[in-house]
């Protein structure tokens, strides 16, 4: 009889008996990507979605599909089938039916975007208060139990199985030159309880407490039938420096009250923070000054913006600029709240 696991399938890399699945130093390069997992990551998901995904569990589509619980994991597989799966997964036009792996990205902009998307692709997604975004935190689950993909391609790289489509496809989504089209995906696999580790809201949530006002580019209805090419647009537009500024200018106070009050409502007052500094980094805002981060720092205690410190974010940037922002806002913030403990410390 099947026991429903509390705790997710690691993505381990070494065999049973203890011997090295991979040379010494692909272990390596994985040891050192399982220990740079960014704390908080996003799944959108509908009705239409693969598998099960909720504020209780996770399953993968083969999971739901086969009621098979067995800890199926992809890196120590022995019949060779793991690079065409990955590979089938990541290429969204291959999906399959019964994928063992379960999707998650860090970037909010993608998120975002991927919602707006399934509004217009997905008959059963026509009500934006059915598409969902959960995020998660992923310090409160063991070590392995999310892969970067990109992490998860290159181990597969050197495998017989590894064939030449295999290997545009990498070049194309992972190459730095490229590194636009990379959105900041994270795997896991099979099934297993998220429960009191997450927190969700709805895309009609998002929009009613001011979404589009705050980031007007997505409010743009005609480029919400794009994923890809709509996220690579918004990056070069609406975040490249040469770009002129977009005509909504919120003050910082403003833009304080909104990024907070959204957090807030949407996920609750332990993900206020991380949501707010990750929203702000989508938004227009050419500048922040001092006065930006005493407005965040006076509405948070000591113990919240503690928690907001890049060492405790573990944020990974990958070269992606909205990400790049969210890891440059926490460390400003970090920095103002230590001249500020000194200052009283001093006075």
């Amino acid at each position: 009889m099947n026991v429903f696991p509390s705790n997710p399938t690691p993505f381990g890399f070494r065999h049973l008996y203890g011997h090295d699945y991979r040379r010494d130093h692909q272990e390596s390069k994985l040891e050192d990507a399982i220990n740079r997992i960014p704390r908080y990551l996003f799944r959108v998901y509908d009705a239409n979605s693969q598998g099960v995904t909720s504020t209780h569990d996770v399953w993968s589509a083969h999971a739901k599909a086969t009621w098979n619980w067995d800890r199926n994991n992809l890196l120590l597989r022995t019949d060779d089938s793991g690079p065409s799966d990955l590979y089938n997964h990541l290429n969204w036009k291959k999906l399959p039916q019964h994928s063992t792996l379960v999707s998650w990205t860090s970037s909010l902009l993608f998120a975002i975007q991927l919602g707006l998307y399934k509004h217009t692709k997905h008959p059963l997604a026509k009500d934006l208060c059915n598409i969902f975004i959960l995020m998660i935190d992923t310090s409160k689950f063991p070590k392995c139990t999310f892969i970067q993909n990109m992490v998860a391609m290159d181990f597969f790289r050197n495998e017989q199985t590894w064939n030449m489509e295999h290997e545009a496809f990498f070049e194309m989504r992972f190459k730095r030159e490229q590194c636009s089209l990379y959105f900041g995906e994270y795997l896991t696999q099979g099934l297993w309880s998220v429960d009191g580790k997450c927190s969700k809201t709805s895309l009609q949530k998002l929009v009613d407490l001011g979404l589009f006002q705050f980031c007007p580019y997505f409010d743009d209805k005609k480029h919400w039938c794009s994923l890809a090419s709509r996220v690579v647009q918004i990056r070069r537009t609406s975040f490249a420096t040469s770009m002129p500024p977009c005509s909504y200018q919120p003050s910082e106070q403003a833009a304080v009250r909104r990024a907070v009050t959204i957090g807030q409502a949407c996920f609750g007052d332990i993900w206020a923070l991380p949501f707010a500094l990750m929203i702000l980094a989508c938004t227009p805002i050419n500048s922040l000054t001092d006065g930006f981060f005493a407005a965040l720092a006076g509405i948070f205690s000591r113990e919240e913006l503690d928690e907001a410190s890049p060492d405790k974010l573990n944020i990974n940037t990958d070269n992606l600029i909205e990400i790049g922002d969210y890891e440059r806002f926490a460390k400003k913030l970090r920095r103002f709240r230590l001249k500020s403990e000194e200052k009283r410390a001093g006075a």
